[in-house]
Parts: structure tokens; sequence; C-alpha cells
């Protein structure tokens, strides 16, 4: 089920819409908080998810993760922070393999994404995890918002909401701007810049700035 809450449509999304139709396995990489989990739900609702963080999936699904894939996923799944079982990448390749050949035998070329992997690390550019799912995953990255995404007015706003989804969709105060807060001062995404000396570079940007 996608969150109630606010969504920012990103700019890859027409990547995924095309790259979804051709391979059987997609993976979205990138950092924390950068909107994959929300992207992915928004794409694939109907597939279950399984965050390999906590700690009753990963216990459940490493006893026997071959088993697990082809008892409870055959028709699809997505596995967040994938590669702390590693050897899924090698499950999944030879489940979609099977897959395509019974596709292939049916006169199809292709199949759709079943299988979607997200992580915070760049586990699928490793040589190795690479040359495994070579031919059978569609590698994306997915990064912090571009300006364009946020819809900030200018590099400023910017600089004070974060390229974040989540800090870029918090309410900024009645001027549009942060608080300022003794020595401190607080863009509405939590970003805080410390005024002094040996920061002189935040200053420049903060003088600009009309305090509330």
């Amino acid at each position: 089920m996608i969150s109630k809450e606010i969504y920012i449509t990103r700019e890859i999304e027409e990547f995924i819409k095309i790259q979804s139709q051709y391979y059987p396995i997609l993976s979205v990489m990138g950092p924390r908080q950068s909107g994959k989990t929300k992207l992915i739900q928004k794409y694939f609702p109907h597939l279950p998810y399984y965050d390999l963080e906590e700690e009753d999936n990963f216990r459940m699904i490493s006893k026997d993760p071959n088993r697990f894939v082809r008892d409870k996923c055959i028709n699809g799944v997505i596995f967040d922070e994938f590669h702390y079982i590693p050897e899924l990448t090698q499950i999944l390749k030879t489940v979609s393999n099977e897959l395509l050949r019974k596709a292939n035998s049916q006169g199809k070329t292709a199949i759709p994404t079943r299988f979607v992997l997200t992580g915070s690390h760049n586990y699928l550019f490793d040589t190795k995890i690479r040359e495994t799912m070579v031919g059978r995953a569609a590698l994306i990255k997915l990064l912090p918002l571009t300006l364009q995404e946020s819809g900030c007015k200018d590099a400023y706003d910017a600089m004070y909401k974060g390229g974040y989804p989540n800090t870029a969709c918090e309410r900024p105060n009645a001027n549009g701007r942060g608080k300022r807060k003794g020595s401190e001062f607080h863009g509405p995404g939590s970003v805080v810049f410390k005024i002094g000396k040996t920061q002189t570079y935040c200053k420049i940007f903060i003088d600009k700035i009309s305090y509330s």
C-alpha cells in the first residue's frame, strides 16, 4: 500500500517504465532516504515487500533463500537491502532464466520485471555481482532530488530544504525561510549551519537571509 504522504514525481520514472518491460530483475540503488521504497511501491504495488534489515525477515529468508523464493516469491517480490543475503542474486538469476525459457517457448522474447532489489549500497555495481546479473537486471541509481523535482525556486531554497524527499516536503516558515537560533541557522529541512570563523563559506549565504 502506498503511503498517503506527499509523493514527489521523479525524473527517472519514465526510464523505469521502459526498463521494467524487458528485464525480469530491476535494481534500484541509492542513498538512504532518497525515495527508493516509495518509488518501487508506486510501480510495483502488487509485489510483496521484505526489508532484509529487519531481523525477522532476515532470519526467515536466510534459512533457505532458494526455497523461499520458489515457494513464496515465484510471481514476484521486492527485497530491500538485499545485500544482507547476497546469494539472492544467483538464485533470482536462475529463476529468471527458467521463466525466460518458458516465455521463449511461448513465442515471447522478454518478460516484465518480477523481482526488485533495492539497497543503499552499490553492491550491484560490484564486478562479481554485476557479472552474475548481466543480461537479466536493469541497474538503476536513484540520487537525491534535482532542483526541478524538489520544486525549489533557487539554489538558496534548495540549500535549506535539502535534496531528500522527506525534507523537501516539509513546510517552511511563513516567510519561506528558516530560523536563526543564537549562533545557528536552522533551515526547514533540519539543515544547521554554524556561524563562525571556521565556516565563513556558510556565512556568505547566510548574510543574504533576512532572519525571522
